[in-house]
This record gives C-alpha cells, sequence and structure tokens, in this order.
C-alpha cells in the first residue's frame, strides 16, 4: 500500500472533528457518486477479509502526531502528572527523541481548536415564530480552528485505487462539507497539499492515527488504549429508509499503542466491521488505523 499525506485548509467551522471512520464513510458514498456502484463493489471487495483499498486518519494538526496513551510510568517525569496528561499532540520531528521523552515535547490540543455553543431557532410556519417542543430554540456545538492551521491526513491506498480518484472526491467533499451540519455551511475545507510519505517499517509497538477495532488482533504486552462507542449513521439516501443509526462499534480510540507479536513492520492494524446496519443494508465500518512505528518501548528509568 501507498501512504499519501494530504494537507486539508479548514475554510469554515466544523461540527465535529474529522475523524477517519466518518471520513472514510464519507468517501465511500463519494466515490460512489463519482464512479458508480459497480466501483465502490469492486473496491470493497475483501474488505471485511484484512484487504482494505484505503485506510483513512483522523486529522492532526499539521506538522503534528497523536502521542501515545501509556501509563505515566512510560514517560520521564518532568512538569506536573495533570500538566502532562493534558498534551495532546507531538511534532514529528520530535518523534526522533527517545520515547519517554515525548511528553516534554508535546503541545495541547486546545491551542487549536475553539469549542462554541451556536443557538438554532425552529420556526413554526404556521405562526411564523419560534415555540415550545420542537420549534424550541435549540443549542449545538461547533468548533473554530486555529486562523491559517491546516490539518494532516494520512491514507493508505491500495495499488488499484488510483490516488486522482481520493482527490477528486476529497475535494467534492470539501465543498459540500463534512460531517455534521455540513447542509448549513459547515464541514467546508480545501486540499491544500499532497505527498507520499514512508516511515521506517520496523516490529515492535505501533500508535493508531484513528480509532481501531482490536478485538481479533492477538496483542500482547505493551498494549494501552482509550475505548470510544462510535454511534453511526447512514449516508446519503441510506439515511432516509428506515433507521438512520447504525449499531454502536466499540473502538480503541486515536493515540492507541498497540503491540502484537510479530518480527515485521506494519502500515495498518484492525479488521472492516460488517453486519452494522439496522436496515439489512450491507455496509461497513472502518475499524482500520494507520499506525505510526514506536519500536520495541519500555518503560521509563
Amino acid at each position: 500500500m501507498r501512504r499519501i499525506k494530504v494537507t486539508l485548509k479548514p475554510l469554515s467551522a466544523f461540527g465535529e472533528e474529522i475523524l477517519g471512520e466518518t471520513l472514510f464513510g464519507q468517501l465511500c458514498w463519494q466515490l460512489c457518486s463519482n464512479f458508480g456502484t459497480d466501483e465502490l463493489e469492486r473496491l470493497l471487495k475483501g474488505y471485511c477479509e484484512g484487504n482494505p483499498f484505503l485506510v483513512v486518519s483522523d486529522a492532526c494538526p499539521e506538522g503534528l502526531l497523536p502521542v501515545p496513551e501509556l501509563p505515566s510510568n512510560f514517560w520521564r517525569q518532568g512538569a506536573s502528572r495533570k500538566e502532562l496528561k493534558k498534551r495532546e499532540w507531538i511534532p514529528i520531528e520530535r518523534t526522533k527523541e527517545p520515547l519517554e521523552t515525548w511528553k516534554e515535547f508535546s503541545v495541547l490540543g486546545s491551542q487549536y481548536r475553539t469549542a462554541l455553543v451556536q443557538t438554532h431557532n425552529s420556526i413554526n410556519r404556521e405562526t411564523g415564530t419560534t415555540g415550545f417542543g420542537q420549534f424550541a430554540p435549540y443549542d449545538t456545538a461547533i468548533d473554530f480552528y486555529q486562523q491559517k492551521l491546516k490539518l494532516d491526513c494520512y491514507f493508505l491506498l491500495r495499488d488499484d485505487f488510483a490516488k486522482e480518484h481520493l482527490l477528486e472526491a476529497l475535494q467534492n467533499i470539501g465543498i459540500s462539507g463534512y460531517g455534521r451540519d455540513a447542509s448549513i455551511g459547515l464541514g467546508k475545507f480545501e486540499v491544500s497539499h499532497t505527498e507520499e510519505v514512508q516511515w521506517e517499517e520496523k516490529p515492535g509497538s505501533f500508535l493508531a492515527l484513528a480509532s481501531v477495532d482490536l478485538s481479533e488482533s492477538p496483542c500482547t504486552y505493551p498494549t494501552f488504549y482509550k475505548t470510544k462507542t462510535h454511534f453511526g449513521r447512514h449516508g446519503s439516501t441510506a439515511a432516509l429508509y428506515g433507521n438512520p443509526f447504525k449499531k454502536p462499534v466499540l473502538l480503541a480510540r486515536r493515540g492507541a499503542v498497540i503491540t502484537v507479536p510479530s518480527d515485521k513492520g506494519a502500515m495498518w492494524h484492525g479488521r472492516g466491521i460488517s453486519g452494522i446496519s439496522n436496515n439489512g443494508i450491507n455496509c461497513v465500518h472502518q475499524g482500520y488505523a494507520p499506525v505510526f512505528p514506536l519500536g520495541h518501548i519500555r518503560r521509563a528509568e
């Protein structure tokens, strides 16, 4: 597989964080729209059997990677433990330093994104005003990225999936909007830059760059992660029939440290998830994650 880094430039506020599993689903619908159902079905053949055509990372602030989810005894103690826990991102150039020192070079995530609450009104067309119940004003949270901030997303592409098709689909999503409330102007972005990147393929432990399903992975020590429950929704026209919500999926969060008994490197871990539609629709969920090699790690001395 090829590893492509795509740098995105936000053009609006976002209704939700750019997550690999959500962006993957939206890309599948966009590919279906651009190139037809037959082409998407061809690409998805073998997806849940360990042969993904595309693996998508979460969006990271430009030049940064997520800090590994490790217990405090893996870090060299400098600042207070409470302060260290808030640091979410590590500059890529600092990953050449010993792992136990990464927290000292890491930065706060809150400095890149600001969460605000926006009030919306539902108008009763009979009275021309708001009211009670379904017509009561309501608040939603939106995120503003720091001015001029760009975001890095990492994509793993199978050899039979063209990079040009990925970029075309991404550009279309950037125009229409990503995620929640795209229909009211949120989630707009443009593709700023692309490049193929190479990381040393070494065995040992790996850092997950997106949420990952480890239910069938033969993980060994040291493996550490925090869990999340993803409540997915059908996209495009599939959201209009029956129940729009998919079955919940339990995943390990971005930043998971994965160790498997192998003497080879890896570009991704996890598995494709099927059988998640309440409507009987044949759909899949990304349980794969691109990974960054950490090598053999140990507790700080």
